[in-house]
């Protein structure tokens, strides 16, 4: 790693040369992103964002999560980290990050929750083939395998492959439009329905949903640049953190259960709810109430704190 830094700093000085603006993005593996990402993502000399493998490679529960999330929120600093929750190493984000969404209802909508946590948090975020479409991770045979690691040690391990395979774009058999040669694994037949024609057409979709939602977004800079402090896990499986800047104070909640939750009235007073896309808005004798696998936004102004 002390070698990195000249290497960072030459490839930061021909990125700076290319016309529209590029950016470069790190892997910090196997080390504690939240402390580390400070020095490499100095501004103006380092990478510009470092991606969180916690968030990948983290615990599964909601608490573990929260600790998480707030953790490194202390060691943020001026550090800068790509929120990703899944990527071609692990398995897909609604069948690992929220396992216990199991119909295809509950699986939209728990995609479009993990897309919330996402792009609210502080940092950039990445989404990985097959997310925006709410792909599960599918059931693979032996023969299906492509991953070494997989058919290694298959059954005890599943192997990789679950996340690498090929994008489903249209109806179309045999690959669904992802190319017109053999590509290097099926498509799961569960996959073939949820493909991105069906979904551009479906106002429902998670597909329609993250492109709603990143729109809305743009609109919003203390999302993409404001301070963040995440709450504790007392009011688990609800997930609660604010973002605030410019006179705005921002109270984030999402749900990560399949069970109606609310927001007690102590940390939503003198605040209202934002209208967004798939936003919850429901106040209820002075609480906010969420519903299965919902989220949303509160606001205050803080033009007298």
């Amino acid at each position: 790693m002390p070698d990195a830094i000249p290497i960072i700093e030459r490839l930061r000085r021909a990125v700076d040369d290319y016309e529209p603006e590029r950016i470069l993005i790190g892997e910090l593996a196997d080390v504690d992103s939240a402390r580390i990402s400070d020095k490499y993502t100095v501004e103006g000399e380092g990478l510009h964002a470092v991606y969180d493998f916690g968030l990948v490679n983290g615990p599964r529960d909601v608490v573990p999560l929260i600790e998480h999330i707030g953790y490194r929120s202390e060691f943020l600093r001026t550090g800068w980290l790509m929120n990703v929750v899944t990527n071609h190493d692990s398995r897909r984000a609604v069948s690992d990050l929220t396992d216990f969404a199991e119909t295809r209802e509950d699986q939209v909508a728990a995609q479009k929750l993990l897309f919330f946590l996402q792009f609210c948090l502080r940092g950039g975020g990445i989404v990985y083939q097959g997310e925006e479409l709410a792909l599960p991770q599918p059931q693979l045979e032996y023969d299906d395998l492509r991953d070494p690691w997989g058919i290694a040690f298959w059954p005890d391990f599943e192997g990789r492959d679950g996340a690498r395979t090929p994008m489903p774009w249209t109806n179309g058999a045999p690959t669904c439009g992802f190319t017109s040669g053999t590509p290097w694994m099926r498509v799961p037949d569960r996959h073939r329905e949820m493909n991105v024609a069906r979904q551009r057409d479906d106002p429902g979709s998670a597909l329609a949903f993250l492109r709603e939602f990143l729109a809305w977004r743009r609109n919003r800079p203390v999302l993409k640049w404001g301070e963040e402090r995440v709450h504790g896990s007392d009011l688990a499986p609800l997930v609660l953190w604010e973002r605030w800047g410019s006179n705005e104070n921002l109270l984030c909640v999402a749900n990560f259960s399949t069970t109606a939750q609310a927001v007690p009235a102590s940390l939503v007073a003198d605040r209202r709810p934002l209208s967004g896309p798939g936003f919850a808005r429901d106040m209820e004798d002075g609480v906010f109430a969420l519903p299965p696998l919902g989220f949303g936004i509160l606001s205050r102004s803080t033009d007298n704190d």
